[in-house]
């Protein structure tokens, strides 16, 4: 893998100039009732929320697109595409049963997961957004308040507060599986990359539920937190309404403040240029399936992507870690370009580039596998300038 860094670093002089965004990578883009129905961009450690796009109904849910550029915003029954620039477009309307969605996340295809569980009313979506239609993913009686994407398993998790029930639910059947009963007041969730924890809000902690469906307190004394959000370093930001938001590292100690400035509500948070690697699409047996990259601070250096079966132990470098173990189809992914095509080159003046990995015509339906990518910079610590979170896939 070294020699191949290099032979990029000789073949690449010059970086590109990136566009200049309303909304800068690494801002918390945050779902909010104040003033409307709004996304506000922060900066940690700006005290500044600004506006960056208003949409119709009450904002519940909020995610960063597969393609890394693009927003989608879930708020009354309905769920809208935010591009870059701020502008609105409606991508389905009149999501059912449900008396409003309750909150949102990406799925490992790029549809936009959304839960309808406020009121107690309500089920679990899966919306496409290049097709511009939603299905029904979850019986009726879940009624999501909250869910995320558990990127080791594949699983949405969701929390039922009208039933004070955590379900795991199987993406590709829809069957749930209850996993957690006697919780109050579940407001928000996210995936922790580093640990594969799910974090869990309550009205007055953040608990995690580890691969074993066990609950543990990730920190106590938070008050009831609507929003969640985790960096790329593993820390965690928590969302209340109100004038402030609270920094934990990824042990749950409390290490500062990156938000207080004026009071809004926080009903969803999402961290802009989050989603290095995705896929646009599903991966079937017999096909090629579509990967997205985009690193928006390093437009025009090199990126060198790969696969792997588990994300864990990971590949040691200085103080960091490539979330892949170097497994056979880790070194098929370095020497078979024919199937994996892509995984090196060179990012746009955008930061983004396209990669494909063709799914032999096997019996291997429910396989596993994750992807991720380095940028290459010589002038970075160890040569790599970042390293993106894993991406799970799952074979159909």
């Amino acid at each position: 893998m070294k020699k191949r860094v290099r032979a990029f670093v000789l073949a690449v002089a010059c970086a590109a100039g990136a566009e200049a965004q309303s909304i800068q990578p690494d801002d918390l883009l945050v779902a909010s009732s104040t003033g409307g129905a709004t996304v506000l961009a922060v900066t940690p450690g700006t005290n500044v929320a600004r506006t960056i796009s208003s949409v119709s109904g009450a904002i519940r849910g909020l995610v960063v697109g597969a393609d890394n550029t693009n927003y989608f915003a879930a708020s009354g029954l309905d769920v809208f595409q935010i591009d870059p620039a701020g502008n609105v477009t409606t991508v389905v309307a009149g999501l059912s049963p449900g008396n409003g969605v309750a909150f949102a996340d990406l799925d490992e295809n790029g549809d936009v997961i959304v839960g309808s569980g406020w009121r107690a009313a309500g089920s679990v979506f899966r919306v496409n957004p290049f097709s511009q239609t939603w299905t029904t993913i979850a019986s009726t009686g879940i009624f999501a308040n909250a869910l995320c994407l558990d990127r080791d398993t594949g699983d949405i998790v969701v929390a039922d507060t009208t039933t004070g029930s955590i379900f795991r639910i199987n993406r590709n059947t829809g069957l749930a599986n209850t996993v957690a009963t006697g919780l109050s007041t579940v407001y928000a969730m996210d995936y922790h990359p580093f640990n594969g924890d799910v974090l869990i809000t309550t009205s007055s902690s953040i608990l995690r539920l580890d691969f074993n469906n066990t609950l543990t307190t990730f920190a106590s004394g938070t008050s009831l937190v609507k929003s969640l959000a985790v960096l790329a370093n593993g820390d965690v930001i928590a969302g209340p309404h109100g004038t402030t938001m609270t920094r934990y590292d990824s042990q749950g100690q409390n290490i500062g403040t990156p938000y207080n400035g004026v009071s809004i509500t926080k009903m969803d948070m999402a961290v802009a240029d989050e989603n290095h690697v995705w896929a646009i699409g599903n991966a079937v047996v017999g096909t090629p399936l579509s990967l997205s990259v985009r690193f928006a601070r390093h437009p025009g250096k090199l990126y060198i992507a790969a696969a792997s079966f588990s994300r864990q132990p990971g590949i040691p470098i200085d103080s960091r870690t490539v979330p892949l173990t170097p497994d056979n189809l880790f070194r098929l992914s370095q020497t078979v370009p024919a199937l994996f095509q892509g995984f090196a080159g060179a990012l746009d003046s955008q930061g983004r580039a396209g990669m494909n990995v063709l799914i032999p015509a096997l019996p291997i339906q429910g396989l596993r596998m994750f992807v991720a990518a380095v940028v290459v910079d010589p002038a970075a610590p160890s040569g790599i300038a970042q390293i993106s979170q894993p991406y799970g896939i799952t074979v159909k």
